[in-house]
């Protein structure tokens, strides 16, 4: 049994993925860069003609890497979606994954139209685009279990239940800080740390996810090759 669709999909969803990775390290260094350039000019009061001119090259460094993160990013969520379309000739959940990442991206546009003009709107918007593309993820990863099913390998189905376990911790922990800040308020001490400390782990197991999510994928292409 062969599966040459999902195959092609699995293997452009994993490119995606790494254009993310180049383009959020790309991002770093650029506002690293940016920062060096403000620290250059903050030296002294009176800036020297030299300090000017490394500012402004370190300046447009910045806008260079910028614009390179914007590209990588642009890139890889176009190959994401092919991805989804093509895996989706293979395997449903993947064409449903597709239709809500279509659907998250209409909203948040919206999201960016309606964010200075109405903040509900906007907030709505962003709020369901999340819980779309949590629900997109989740269908991917049934998707991959499908196919593993399919072909019969362990190590893949253990690797997906081990990914969408740490996609619960995260969640969870992010929801818990969120109520937390809604109803206790910002003025709270105690759960404005308690906020931040569980935020600060929701960040780390993203971290995590993210690099057992990428391992999946490459796996998953693996498996998918071989058979």
């Amino acid at each position: 049994m062969s599966f040459p669709n999902a195959e092609n999909g699995i293997k452009k969803m994993f490119v995606a993925e790494i254009l993310a990775l180049i383009a959020a390290v790309v991002l770093l260094v650029s506002a690293i860069v940016t920062f060096g350039s403000g620290a250059v000019l903050s030296q002294d009061s009176g800036v020297s003609e030299a300090a000017y001119e490394t500012a402004t090259t370190i300046g447009l460094i910045s806008v260079i890497l910028f614009l390179a993160s914007g590209t990588a990013l642009l890139v890889g969520y176009v190959l994401k979606l092919v991805g989804l379309k093509q895996a989706g000739h293979d395997e449903d959940k993947f064409v449903s994954a597709f239709a809500l990442e279509i659907l998250s991206l209409i909203l948040m546009i919206g999201y960016g139209v309606f964010n200075s003009i109405n903040t509900i709107v906007a907030n709505i918007s962003y709020s369901v685009a999340t819980i779309f593309e949590i629900i997109a993820i989740i269908l991917v990863l049934q998707g991959i279990m499908n196919l593993a099913i399919a072909l019969n390998n362990e190590n893949v189905l253990s690797q997906t239940r081990r990914v969408a376990n740490i996609i619960f911790v995260v969640y969870v922990l992010r929801f818990i800080a969120y109520f937390l800040s809604a109803v206790f308020g910002t003025f709270n001490i105690s759960i404005d740390v308690l906020t931040s400390i569980l935020l600060i782990a929701s960040y780390v197991f993203a971290v995590v996810q993210y690099i057992t999510y990428l391992v999946l994928l490459g796996k998953t292409k693996k498996m998918l090759k071989e058979d």
